[in-house]
């Protein structure tokens, strides 16, 4: 069997799997990379998927000055790979065992400053750049997901959580591993939505992206990255991304005092050591809060009331 067929098959397998399009797109990518190098040193066989392949794709990638995410993610997409195709007896061996493993470069979360913030959040926007702006901060989005919301994903009708609390309305999104979540919606967000909602889609319809073109077709992350780069250009605030969002909602739940398990379901988080991640920064925020206290100079006594206050003593 070619190596090239035996991909497809089993990108076949991810998208029966139900997982998201990004994830589908970048096993997709990684592993069509595998199969030219291997049409290039070997050949087009999946005879060629050995420790050897494996070792030359990985020099590959890292001579290209990948960022270590980049270089573990890809890594990963061809462990799975050698694993599935082991399943399906396409090898004997399991090749993804004698991978060299990539340490996963864990960085801190980078929110905006609470004045970058305030700065953006007074930017005076379209009412569709309102409503996407409230997405990004209150729902702690990721852009894929944003991308994929339809109308019909959102409500307006009060939503009683289990913990009791009710939120006006909800938002219903798929995350990163095809994770469904619901999420409770701030009423700023719900006021932003009902007004972009009755403006660009009179007609209600639930399966219209709630973020549409003009053909039907959702926007897509490059739309979203580009208007978010231009509010930081207006509001100055530099290195304005669409992520920050999710990283200042986070980082402001936990200042407000919300619980770290009540932030890692809102951010979609597995592990809950990646929500920890957050505490690092609030820490930090903390301990320059109180570095920029008053300093009030501390004055000797006179020295009659040095007397009196030892005489007390």
């Amino acid at each position: 069997m070619r190596l090239s067929t035996a991909t497809e098959r089993f990108l076949d397998t991810v998208r029966a799997r139900g997982l998201s399009r990004a994830t589908y797109d970048a096993y997709a990518s990684d592993l069509r990379l595998l199969v030219s190098l291997a049409t290039v040193t070997a050949s087009d066989s999946v005879l060629a998927f050995d420790a050897n392949l494996v070792r030359k794709y990985l020099v590959t990638l890292s001579e290209k000055n990948l960022s270590p995410a980049t270089l573990h993610r890809r890594r990963a997409s061809v462990s799975e790979f050698a694993k599935w195709g082991k399943r399906e007896r396409l090898w004997s061996g399991d090749v993804a065992e004698s991978m060299p493993s990539i340490k996963r470069q864990k960085t801190l979360p980078r929110p905006f400053a609470d004045d970058e913030r305030d700065r953006l959040m007074a930017l005076d926007l379209n009412v569709t750049e309102r409503a996407l702006r409230g997405i990004l901060y209150y729902t702690a989005l990721r852009v894929t997901p944003i991308c994929g919301l339809r109308v019909g994903d959102v409500s307006f009708s009060a939503t009683r959580f289990p913990n009791g609390l009710e939120s006006p309305g909800s938002i219903r999104a798929t995350s990163k591993g095809n994770k469904q979540s619901v999420k409770p919606m701030h009423p700023d967000l719900y006021r932003l939505l009902q007004e972009y909602v009755l403006t660009a889609h009179p007609t209600l319809d639930a399966r219209a992206f709630l973020l549409t073109q003009k053909d039907g077709s959702p926007w897509t992350r490059k739309m979203i990255e580009k208007r978010v780069s231009r509010w930081g250009v207006e509001a100055q605030v530099p290195d304005c991304h669409p992520h920050r969002f999710r990283h200042t909602c986070a980082t402001n739940l936990l200042e407000s005092g919300a619980d770290i398990r009540m932030v890692q379901a809102m951010l979609d988080h597995e592990d809950l050591a990646t929500t920890a991640l957050y505490t690092k920064v609030t820490d930090a925020r903390l301990a320059g809060a109180v570095a920029a206290l008053p300093s009030f100079p501390n004055r000797p006594q006179p020295e009659c009331q040095k007397t009196e206050t030892t005489k007390g003593l």
